[in-house]
């Protein structure tokens, strides 16, 4: 089975003959208001949103724009905050299962790593948090989504708003604000594996009638792991204050905390072509082996009415990454279960990184079209320094089937020194004409500047300078037929600045990724409930492989290809049911390689197949008024687990479960994740580090909000 390029070409086929269809036929039913192209003044964003009581599953509009979804040309999820915490998700992991085409990734196994539409990072990072980079690098810790209203996950090649980035796509996580009415909430959770998190939340009017608003979010979290010898421990603090300075102008003042310590765990091993059939929880590192990192942000973001349908938006990130990680590697073992081991890590983690966002989105009519551009300007700075540390002495192996873990470790010492810096500025300008009320088309582009510059700390030697340009373009169309339908298709482009250099010395071209979509949105009952449906092809280029003649150097001949469908329901079924659900189909393929055997393979922890449902009931009135029940069922299909598919990581059925009940201010909520307990693989990478699942758990909530 193959979604080939003539099918993509009949989807967009389809879209001709739905516009060369005979007048009526597709015209809005009778009564209907119909939509007209008119200047209307885009509005600042609200201070005031609705409770978590009130929320329902639809996010009507995409952050970055602040234009309808619906008029979208190209695929957007978003799991809102409702869903987060009816789930319990206390990782970004467990609210991407909601996603079609978003997967986990090994990583280095205490960072957030997926893999979108078949692509992960080949360097930096797929998470933004408010159109920022969340990471400058893949040394950051897991994020922190307690302070997040909503996941985006921004689907295909993205480089016409986000400048270097992934063909897959990207996620944002957009925070929560200070709201202009006072709201409380305060909850303690305790689990399985000696979980415990106590988390507040507070926001308001620091005066009443003022013009100036206050949130502050909070939690502290220690556990340990159904993996042995694993444990976490992490704080965290988001303050914000907004000042409503006019009726047109406010201005976010944003600040967070994370504090995260937790052992190095890279997972279990393969053996043969599975995962090796040991206890998930058996723990192959060394029991001294830790992370620990402390990440700051701070920042601003205001937003200014220019006129009637103007507005300028300006917005200030500043991030620091202090940590270090020292862990301990293991090889794959030999017939009677003895593995070889390495240790190193990096120390002296001192990473930064300044952006600046400039926008300004308006309305304005030439003749019959009307306008909506979008005109930006990105300036950002990174700053990178480190030591690369290795073991000081040998390291003892250890058996798999009997770990022992009282062996004496060698310490480490630092070994190489770097300091890199990447400056980059972009200018990037977009625009959406309305031709019709049906019509709508989207062009657009970014030009960005890059620099790059690796010292050696130690000499001063200017290891590795390049300067470059790039430029990413994207053109869409969307046609409404009728109230609640879009038809669209895409074609856009991404890029990612590659490390190290070629045989001959000069630095790599940027990695570049071109994508095609076409598509279908429904939405029949006015943001109740929306459904999409997405067709997608996306290539890679200038992958660097190693060369086969000279194995330390690497040459950028590499391609790799997927494409796909998705389907994506989200809302109300019913006065009390909602439910958001998912299936994705995504065929993921090396293309070209200098290693043969590669060629042709698909790609290491894509599965073929991949689907979900969470569905949840609360009764409103009756004698159960306050009772939720929730089901979840997510499957992820067989997948390879290394990029030689020397192993498959099984395919899996997880289900989970959610009793709750509300009474006035009071909730408590008892979650069980894989209920039936089973054992199950969430992401590889290599032999060496296979990630089980984890088993039966549970999770009680109790919580206060007024």
């Amino acid at each position: 089975m193959g979604l080939s390029l003539g099918r993509l070409g009949r989807g967009l086929a389809l879209l001709g003959l739905i516009a060369a269809a005979p007048a009526g036929v597709f015209a809005p039913p009778a009564g209907a208001e119909e939509e007209r192209p008119e200047r209307r003044p885009i509005p600042l964003p609200e201070l005031v949103v609705p409770g978590l009581a009130e929320q329902e599953y639809v996010v009507p509009q995409e952050s970055r724009t602040g234009r309808p979804i619906l008029d979208v040309p190209g695929s957007i999820t978003v799991v809102p905050r409702p869903v987060i915490e009816e789930q319990k998700a206390l990782r970004l992991e467990d609210v991407l299962r909601n996603v079609a085409g978003v997967v986990r990734n090994a990583g280095r196994g205490f960072n957030d790593d997926f893999v979108i539409r078949g692509f992960r990072p080949t360097e930096g990072s797929l998470i933004l948090r408010d159109q920022f980079p969340q990471a400058i690098d893949d040394l950051s810790p897991f994020a922190e989504i307690w302070n997040v209203d909503r996941v985006e996950v921004l689907k295909g090649p993205n480089a016409f708003l986000y400048g270097r980035s992934e063909p897959g796509g990207l996620i944002n996580l957009v925070t929560k604000r200070p709201l202009s009415e006072s709201r409380y909430h305060a909850e303690f959770a305790v689990g399985s594996f000696d979980l415990y998190r106590p988390a507040f939340d507070i926001t308001g009017p620091l005066w009443p009638g003022g013009s100036l608003f206050y949130r502050l979010n909070g939690l502290y979290e220690k556990g340990r792991s159904f993996r042995d010898f694993v444990d976490s421990e992490r704080a965290f603090v988001a303050p914000a204050l907004t000042w409503k300075i006019g009726p047109d102008t406010a201005v976010t003042f944003l600040f967070e905390y994370l504090h995260d310590e937790r052992t190095r765990d890279t997972g279990i091993v393969a053996v043969g072509n599975r995962p090796a059939r040991i206890p998930v929880g058996t723990f192959l590192n060394d029991v001294s082996d830790r992370v620990v990192a402390d990440s700051y942000r701070a920042g601003y973001e205001l937003t200014h009415g220019l006129a009637e349908d103007w507005r300028l938006r300006q917005a200030f990130r500043f991030l620091r990454l202090e940590g270090s990680f020292i862990g301990t590697s293991v090889g794959e073992p030999d017939a009677a279960g003895n593995a070889r081991r390495s240790r190193g890590g990096f120390d002296n983690i001192r990473n930064q990184g300044f952006g600046m966002q400039t926008e300004v989105i308006g309305s304005f009519r030439t003749g019959p079209f009307v306008h909506r551009p979008l005109v930006g300007l990105e300036l950002t700075r990174n700053l990178f320094e480190g030591q690369f540390m290795v073991s000081t002495g040998p390291v003892p192996g250890i058996n798999i089937f009997d770990p022992d873990h009282h062996q004496p470790m060698p310490g480490v010492r630092p070994v190489v020194g770097w300091e890199i810096r990447h400056d980059q500025a972009g200018l990037y300008l977009q625009d959406e004409i309305q031709i019709t009320r049906a019509w709508r088309v989207i062009g657009g582009g970014r030009l960005d500047f890059i620099g790059e510059r690796d010292e050696d700390p130690v000499t001063g030697r200017v290891r590795r300078e390049q300067v470059f340009t790039n430029f990413a373009p994207r053109a869409g169309i969307v046609y409404q037929p009728t109230l609640g339908l879009s038809l669209y298709g895409n074609y856009s482009e991404s890029f990612q600045p590659v490390g190290g250099t070629n045989p001959d010395g000069r630095t790599f071209e940027p990695v570049k990724g071109r994508g095609v979509e076409v598509g279908a949105k429904l939405d029949p009952f006015r943001g109740r409930l929306v459904g999409t449906l997405a067709l997608f092809q996306i290539t890679k280029e200038n992958v660097p492989n190693p060369d086969p003649e000279r194995p330390n150097f690497r040459v950028q001949t590499g391609e790799e290809r997927s494409r796909g469908v998705e389907i994506e329901v989200v809302g109300r079924l019913w006065a009390d049911w909602d439910v958001i659900a998912s299936w994705a189909w995504t065929e993921a393929r090396i293309t070209a390689d200098t290693n043969p055997t590669r060629r042709g393979r698909d790609k290491a922890g894509v599965p073929e197949q991949a689907a979900s449902v969470w569905t949840r009931y609360r009764w409103s009135h009756g004698p159960l008024q306050g009772l939720s029940l929730g089901l979840g069922l997510f499957y992820v299909g067989e997948r390879p687990g290394d990029l030689l598919d020397s192993y498959r990581l099984p395919g899996y059925v997880r289900l989970d479960a959610l009793v709750g009940y509300e009474a006035g201010p009071l909730r408590a909520a008892l979650n069980i994740q894989n209920v039936t307990d089973t054992t199950h693989y969430v992401s590889g990478g290599s032999r060496s580090s296979v990630f089980p699942g984890p088993p039966l758990s549970v999770l009680a909530t109790v919580a206060v909000r007024y």
